[in-house]
Parts: C-alpha cells; sequence; structure tokens
C-alpha cells in the first residue's frame, strides 16, 4: 500500500515540478566541464552560501540571542543559553590550546552526548583542531582503527557510561598512559597520541581533566578565531562499517554550516524533543544541538 504523500511525491518526480530548478542547460553543462578543476564548482543560486566558520556561528548565535535558552539536558538538568555556552567554548578553547594541541591537529571525541561534549566540539572547532566523532559502542579494535585513520593527536573520553568504562578500555589499548604525565603520553602503538582528555569527577592517571580546561589559558580568543578559515576541516565522520572497517570522510566548516542553513532551518520559536533511545544514536543526536546554533531553536 502506498501513502498519499509517496503518491504525490512520485507524480511530482515524474512530471519534473520538483527538480525544474535543478535543469540546466546544455550550454551551461559544458560550461562546468571546462571549469571542474577544483574540489568544486561555484553557481551563483538564490540563497547564497555563508562564508563563516563554525566558531563564528557561535559567536553570531550568542550576539543574536544570548539569553535564549539553546539546549536542555533533562538527565543533567542543564539549561543552556547561548551566552552561557559561547563563554564555556571560549574557556575549554584557551584550554585546549593551553594543553599544547594546536590548529590542524585531530582530536577523537568517544563519548555519550553531554553538555560536555557539545562544548568540547565547539571549542575544537574554534580552535582549528579537526574533531573526530567515534561511536561510543565501538570496541578497542574499532577504536584503534578510528584512531589511525584520524591520526588524532588527542582523545576525550568521558570516564565510564551504564556498563562501560572508555577510560579501562583505553588503558588496555595504551599501557603507557598509566605511568605518563598529562599531556606527554609516549605511546608504541600510537605514535601521534600526545593527549587523553577525560570527563570524571576524579583524577585518572595520564588524563587531562576536562572539568580542568574550564580554568582556560591565555590565547586571544579572537586572535585564535581569525586564523581559522571556513576552508579549514572542522570534523571527521566515520561510515558504518558495514562493508569492512569504517572509513573517514572529513567535513570543512563551510560546508557543515550551509548543510545546516539547508536542511535544519526552523523558527526561533521551535523547540526539538531529541529522545536518545541508546547510546548509539549520541553520534547522529549531535547534529541537532549544533544545528540550533544557527537557526536559533532549542534542542531539549
Amino acid at each position: 500500500m502506498m501513502f498519499p504523500f509517496t503518491t504525490r511525491l512520485l507524480r511530482q518526480v515524474s512530471s519534473r515540478k520538483l527538480f525544474r530548478c535543478w535543469q540546466w542547460s546544455s550550454r551551461q553543462q559544458s560550461s562546468v566541464k571546462e571549469k571542474l578543476t577544483s574540489s568544486y564548482y561555484f553557481e551563483p543560486h538564490s540563497c547564497a552560501l555563508l562564508g563563516d566558520t563554525f566558531g563564528s556561528m557561535i559567536d553570531r548565535a550568542a550576539a543574536q540571542w544570548g539569553e535564549d535558552v539553546g539546549w536542555v539536558f533533562a538527565k543533567e538538568r542543564v539549561h543552556v543559553t547561548y551566552e552561557d555556552y559561547k563563554n564555556d567554548v571560549d574557556k575549554v578553547c584557551k584550554g585546549l590550546l593551553a594543553s599544547g594541541l594546536q590548529k590542524g591537529e585531530s582530536v577523537g571525541i568517544w563519548a555519550p552526548d553531554t553538555y560536555h561534549w557539545i562544548v568540547l566540539y565547539g571549542a575544537l572547532a574554534k580552535a582549528g583542531i579537526v574533531s573526530a566523532c567515534i561511536h561510543p559502542l565501538y570496541t578497542a579494535t574499532e577504536l584503534e582503527t578510528c584512531l589511525r585513520k584520524a591520526e588524532c593527536t588527542g582523545i576525550y573520553v568521558q570516564e565510564s557510561f551504564k556498563t562501560t568504562n572508555y577510560y579501562q578500555i583505553l588503558r588496555g589499548l595504551i599501557p603507557e598512559l598509566k605511568h605518563s604525565p598529562p599531556g606527554q603520553l609516549r605511546c608504541k602503538r600510537f605514535p601521534l597520541l600526545r593527549s587523553v582528555i577525560a570527563d570524571s569527577e576524579k583524577s585518572l592517571e595520564g588524563c587531562i581533566n576536562l572539568r580542568a580546561m574550564f580554568d582556560g589559558g591565555s590565547a586571544d580568543i579572537e586572535e585564535v578565531g581569525r586564523n581559522v578559515s571556513f576552508d579549514d576541516p572542522l570534523t571527521i565522520v566515520f561510515t558504518s562499517g558495514t562493508t569492512g572497517t569504517p572509513k573517514a570522510a572529513m567535513i570543512s566548516h563551510h560546508g557543515f554550516v550551509n548543510n545546516v542553513v539547508a536542511y535544519h532551518y526552523r523558527n526561533p520559536f521551535d523547540r526539538v524533543y531529541w529522545y536518545i533511545r541508546r547510546a548509539e544514536e549520541s553520534i547522529a543526536s549531535g547534529k541537532p544541538c549544533r544545528s540550533c546554533r544557527v537557526a536559533s531553536h532549542s534542542v531539549l
């Protein structure tokens, strides 16, 4: 049985009404073939693309809707305004740079969604550090594959979630962690990995505590932002791995911001309820959490 909406959609497609705006003349198609020497082709459109970084969108959201609530984390009992979020992102951004991480490096995020998750994501973006979002239910073997493919110099983990102890799994992969000073890891298995950032109420051996990063650092946050271009890489996402090991795909600030504008636009009065049933949905749930910084709606 076909639903009425599906029937109408198929009729539109068959009559070419839905895609009429995408039809190019033979002259335009020929022009594309001649000019297509870069990674993408520019063609004017009624909806202009934004030339903004993800960090600049955080600043803009705070300036426009500073006192509005952008996120509600029911389990943590946290209500976060755009201004509060920007302030926390700036602090952690300074803390990341003070810890020795540098623009252009990559940091894996291996944890379920929490408020600290989205703060770290924004802070990495502002610093020009690439985030690599790793599935929170990946095994040690899958984690190792992702760390190698993303060439991570750092990794963020929540100490534990339900029955999964991320820190203990990491120690199994990195025995040197127990005897390494925080931020100065020397690991035979992962020669590029220097920093392990942990979200924990206690001090964990070999780890930088994320909560200490909220103390910030001495970096000039405005100067840091000016050094990040919208063409710089923002994040690495991994494919499902159903036909092999997960593949790493790079997304730029430009691609991500404009994708959010095109597909996640909502008006300022919308409230989006995002129900996370299992830890494996955390990466998908991160997308609306990030998109509200552009469209000024709230995510619950």
